[in-house]
């Protein structure tokens, strides 16, 4: 029984789905639960990082690769969404705002295990994720200044800086050496607490979902269907072209954003609106994964 429960916990895909579809089916007030978001992104990101930490990493070996990789995602991805996002919504729109969230973090973690299931070279994969983490502390603050000003609550900024990345970081270097059996599990917990995330803020835009037509959710799908299948797409078709070896790396790079990140800066530092587009980005993000090893990566 145990191990059916646990076999159960870590298939991704099941849990993603549930914290999606239990939300629209039953609703739930969750309006004392949004620390629940910050917490459990927080472990979700404590579990991803540590796998980096004592790694001796070496930023010579495909330098270049490493930089374009960071380029196709901040540049090229996050572009297309501020783009695509403004022309269906123009600069006020709560969505448009949502797009911008996306645009500001840093790539996807699940890049590293998703590259990995498509052995891709794993030092040049991994170490633009680490470098772009660290470059989100100081590119998040920066942009949000910039373009929001003094609407923007810097002080909750901070707390969510600190609580999703700065301490997981820090608790991950302290304990990479850890032979703790709680690490057999890490697949399991990190399940349980993306799906908390997901669970909460479905919850508190379920009437969204719910107005399709009139609230311009469609337009919602169609920017993130653009942005993360065309760009994935586009990039993993020319740079098979330029750079065969590393097509499927550049493809996960122009199609993954940590929008995880996205979904909290969303709720706590704007409202709950400007939450929904990074919500239907995770969903799309895993579903062109799986359509992607599917079609590119198993058949060649």
């Amino acid at each position: 029984m145990k191990s059916f429960i646990l076999r159960f916990l870590e298939r991704t895909e099941l849990m993603l789905a549930l914290s999606i579809i239990l939300p629209l089916l039953f609703a739930v007030d969750v309006s004392g639960l949004k620390v629940g978001i910050e917490l459990g992104l927080g472990i979700v990101m404590y579990f991803s990082l540590r796998p980096f930490m004592g790694q001796k990493f070496r930023f010579q070996k495909n330098l270049k690769a490493m930089l374009y990789l960071i380029l196709v995602n901040y540049v090229v991805l996050s572009g297309v969404y501020v783009l695509i996002g403004f022309a269906f919504f123009g600069a006020g729109h709560d969505f448009f705002i949502g797009f911008i969230l996306v645009a500001l973090v840093p790539p996807a973690v699940s890049i590293i295990p998703f590259c990995y299931l498509s052995k891709c070279d794993s030092e040049t994969v991994d170490v633009p994720v680490f470098i772009s983490f660290v470059l989100s502390l100081f590119i998040i603050p920066a942009a949000l200044l910039l373009l929001f000003g003094k609407t923007v609550d810097f002080n909750a900024l901070a707390r969510i800086l600190v609580v999703i990345i700065i301490v997981p970081m820090y608790l991950a270097y302290r304990t990479y050496r850890s032979g703790s059996r709680l690490f057999d599990y890490e697949k399991a917990i990190t399940n349980i607490c993306l799906g908390i995330v997901i669970f909460i803020s479905m919850s508190i835009n379920r009437d969204v979902f719910f107005d399709l037509a009139a609230d311009g959710v469609l337009y919602v799908y169609l920017v993130n269907f653009l942005a993360i299948f065309g760009t994935g797409l586009a990039v993993y078709f020319i740079s098979r072209r330029l750079s065969p070896g590393k097509a499927v790396a550049y493809s996960f790079y122009a199609s993954q954003k940590n929008v995880g990140t996205s979904i909290t800066l969303g709720i706590f530092l704007f409202n709950s609106d400007t939450a929904v587009p990074a919500i239907i980005a995770l969903a799309m993000q895993f579903i062109y994964f799986i359509m992607f090893e599917e079609l590119f990566v198993k058949r060649g």
